[in-house]
């Protein structure tokens, strides 16, 4: 590909700009790396997980007051556990896998600019894309989840999709494979790959990969149900499936979200996908191209510009709606052209492949956030496929046929996209104080003293710092307790269990209400006492460990009456609509 100098070097520039808050980011993780205790409220929870499968205690289990999992596949926590059977399993080791995930997602969008377009650019540019979304997504990507890691994977399965060499797009296939075993949307993606090999190889080879991605994943899955009693789908299929949609978050809510977190990436990839896609095969514009893309982009406008307001969702300002609303409506409008010249036999295949694959990361990413409780970390994939739309783009528009204003348009908003960035991201609200150690050491220190175990939702892996049992964590409660889902009897037992005592001596929780038969079985004590913010998570909801319970009766409290605990085997009927957890909070899918 012929490519002109000086179109190389106008990428450099937002990439200078980007470096104050790459420092900025880099600083910011490596202080909250070694950090013991939770950063995000989930994160004890997932250790948990981890502590189960090395000591070979089962995880998808019926609910009970000892423990219930959450509703995810094990192969995050499979890999924390196996290093922790090395190096011990803590919160720095599953962040450690975190970041090691993300930097395989950067290297592997390098690996596809310079495999397919020869230069590294492009794979600059949409990596450093792909990290100015950390504060957009949550600040997951170095967390204790299995986010980063369902990313990296995906990302390697679509950078070796199109190799050539059989052990490597066998790889490929393979590496989808592990992705589901991390998080099951996974398994959506190997339909936009398939269409794409169909597309630009033949059906043979994309049949070939698709049972190589196929069976390994169902074999695991029928090992997965028979080892777990029938229970493992349960978990990954009906308990989600019995949680109520918000489609508003899906739409106007995805396209909104996006518009706000990022403004000026929208335009920037819209100039070149309308510049590179709405062309003729002898490189003359379109005007059927440019009709289309025209109406698509009015029609998006419109549409999402006149669509009431949703709840909890972050809506773009005036101006960055006015640039960002036509930018996605001209890319769906490219997209459509060129479907309708792959039809007609004229179309290049890769739009195939690459239109295919940001279609099905943004229908997800839409699922995702409609799902009850869904929080922006769902975003993640969706970034990293906008990042890797860039490659091509980027490097396009390096070639010397490209009109030299696109490069230089592009090139100035991506660097007024960094600049804003850089001024905007405050690290240090995301990094753990001095208070925030000082405190987690003092309440270990008093949590090791106290006789008995403990059960921490909000905090699960505290109890194990203590030398205790790691708890279940709160939102695998959540999960369950719906009216409709498959183990909304067991919640309770679960109730029961945890008001009887007999499991606990002590509950630790947050000053926000738990209920779950706590105040019927346990009486507040009053030793603890956290100094104010500290222990608060740093990403996601922000629940810390603030009151101590003992088991028992105190002032303030009654002891559950032999026909009480007889009567109350269900919690207690409640007005309809009103539901136990707090369902306005983000509950981090």
């Amino acid at each position: 590909m012929t490519k002109t100098p000086w179109k190389k070097y106008v990428w450099l520039a937002p990439v200078l700009v980007a470096l104050p808050y790459l420092w900025n980011l880099l600083v910011t993780v490596t202080r909250r790396l070694p950090y013991p205790y939770d950063l995000e409220w989930m994160e004890g929870g997932v250790l948990a997980h981890a502590w189960r499968l090395q000591q070979g205690e089962p995880i998808y289990t019926v609910p009970t007051g000892e423990w219930m999992p959450m509703i995810y596949p094990p192969g995050y926590h499979s890999v924390v556990a196996t290093l922790g059977s090395v190096f011990g399993i803590s919160a720095p080791l599953g962040r450690s896998v975190s970041v090691a995930a993300t930097l395989a997602a950067l290297a592997a969008l390098l690996y596809i600019s310079r495999r397919h377009f020869g230069t590294l650019i492009p794979g600059v540019v949409g990596g450093m894309l792909y990290l100015a979304s950390y504060p957009n997504t949550g600040a997951f990507m170095d967390l204790v989840r299995a986010d980063s890691l369902f990313v990296g994977l995906t990302a390697w399965s679509l950078a070796l999709a199109l190799e050539d060499r059989k052990w490597v797009w066998r790889t490929s296939a393979l590496l989808l494979f592990l992705a589901f075993t991390v998080k099951q949307n996974a398994a959506l993606m190997g339909v936009p790959i398939a269409f794409g090999l169909w597309a630009m190889k033949d059906f043979k080879r994309a049949l070939h990969w698709g049972l190589w991605a196929a069976v390994p994943a169902l074999l695991w899955v029928g090992w997965m149900q028979w080892s777990s009693d029938g229970q493992f789908l349960v978990y990954l299929l009906e308990v989600p499936g019995a949680h109520p949609m918000v489609t508003g978050r899906a739409f106007p809510g995805t396209p909104r979200e996006i518009s706000a977190h990022l403004p000026w990436l929208m335009p920037t990839l819209a100039t070149g996908v309308v510049a590179f896609g709405a062309r003729e095969e002898d490189g003359a514009w379109s005007r059927p191209g440019l009709a289309i893309t025209g109406a698509f982009a009015l029609l998006f406008t419109v549409v999402l510009a006149s669509m009431g307001q949703v709840r909890g969702i972050t809506q773009p300002g005036t101006w960055e709606a006015l640039f960002t609303y036509p930018s996605l409506g001209a890319m769906a409008g490219v997209g459509v052209f060129q479907a309708i010249r792959m039809v007609r036999g004229e179309g290049r295949p890769g739009w195939i492949l690459g239109g295919l694959v940001m279609l099905t990361a943004l229908i997800m990413t839409g699922l995702m956030r409609a799902h009850h409780g869904g929080f922006i970390n769902v975003f993640m994939l969706l970034y990293w496929c906008t990042g890797l739309a860039l490659v091509p783009v980027v490097a396009w528009s390096m070639r010397t046929r490209a009109p030299a204003v696109v490069p230089v348009v592009m090139a100035l908003m991506l660097g007024a996209q960094m600049w804003d960035r850089s001024s905007e991201f405050d690290g240090q609200r995301l990094q753990p104080t001095p208070a925030d150690y000082e405190a987690g050491e003092e309440l270990v220190a008093q949590l090791s003293a106290l006789e008995g175990e403990v059960l921490s939702p909000y905090a699960a892996w505290l109890p194990a710092l203590a030398g205790k049992t790691p708890s279940f964590h709160l939102i695998s409660l959540w999960d369950v307790n719906h009216r409709d889902g498959p183990y909304r009897k067991a919640v309770g037992q679960v109730t029961a269990d945890i008001r009887s005592g007999r499991l606990y001596e002590w509950v630790l929780t947050s000053e926000k209400p738990m209920q779950y038969g706590i105040s019927e079985g346990y009486h507040m004590d009053s030793r603890l006492a956290i100094p104010r913010g500290a222990l608060m998570p740093k990403s996601g909801w922000r629940a810390r460990p603030t009151q101590l319970w003992q088991r028992g009766p105190g002032k303030g409290t009654q002891a559950p009456s032999e026909s009480s605990q007889t009567r109350r085997k269900t919690p207690a009927r409640r007005k309809p609509g009103k539901r136990i957890q707090p369902i306005e909070k983000e509950q981090t899918p």
